[in-house]
């Protein structure tokens, strides 16, 4: 009867004890992605490398490429060389459409404040292109001559479309003289805005005709 009694006891207090200890999962089970151990893993217990499921990734393909044709290349360096050439582009077309009389008087001013104020807007404009869309860059060859404004427009050789139009105007505000007002237009605006280069002063008899 005695011994009877101590296996019951024995029972019940192993029962008890069940209900109140707690069960720590280990933490290599907790991870938030299916985890899997890589085969070249050490067997230090300490260092876990894990395999990600795509499945189990909601934002998987938001930052990574759906495939490695999607990859684009884009070069700062081209860009900077890109953006110089066609500063230099733009000055042998200013010069071209101003002819040597205009020429001789403004150049300096030209080279000296309209185009170090143009190149940097050539660099925004092909920064962001792939470098395939910069291989696409290309120039017009014949400024506008007489009273026209255009001196270049920047255009992609893919599309037909100018990405970029580099003009003068002629302005005579009252009793100021005459002045050109470089500006360029672009694209996002549908070549409505004017946006300002630099003004240089000619004098108060009326320029030539350009090309003259």
């Amino acid at each position: 009867m005695i011994a009877w009694m101590k296996r019951l006891f024995l029972v019940a207090s192993a029962i008890l004890t069940l209900g109140l200890v707690d069960f720590e999962e280990p933490a290599q089970t907790l991870s938030l992605f299916t985890a899997t151990k890589s085969s070249d893993e050490p067997k230090d217990n300490k260092s876990f490398v894990y395999k990600i499921d795509e499945s189990d990734y909601a934002l998987f393909h938001s930052v990574l490429p759906a495939s490695v044709t999607q990859y684009v290349h884009y070069d700062d360096e081209q860009a900077r060389l890109l953006a110089k050439s066609l500063a230099i582009l733009a000055k042998e077309q200013g010069f071209h459409k101003f002819g040597e009389v205009i020429s001789d008087r403004i150049g300096r001013d030209f080279e000296r404040t309209v185009l170090t104020s143009l190149e940097p807007v050539l660099a925004r404009l092909v920064t962001d292109l792939s470098v395939d869309q910069q291989r696409q860059i290309d120039v017009t060859e014949q400024p506008s001559s007489k009273k026209g404004e255009k001196i270049l427009h920047v255009f992609s050789k893919e599309t037909g479309e100018d990405m970029l139009r580099f003009h003068v105007r002629r302005d005579q505000p009252p009793k100021q003289g005459h002045w050109f007002n470089f500006h360029y237009h672009i694209a996002s605006d549908n070549y409505e805005h004017h946006y300002p280069l630099a003004t240089i002063y000619w004098g108060k008899d009326v320029p030539p005709s350009w090309s003259a």
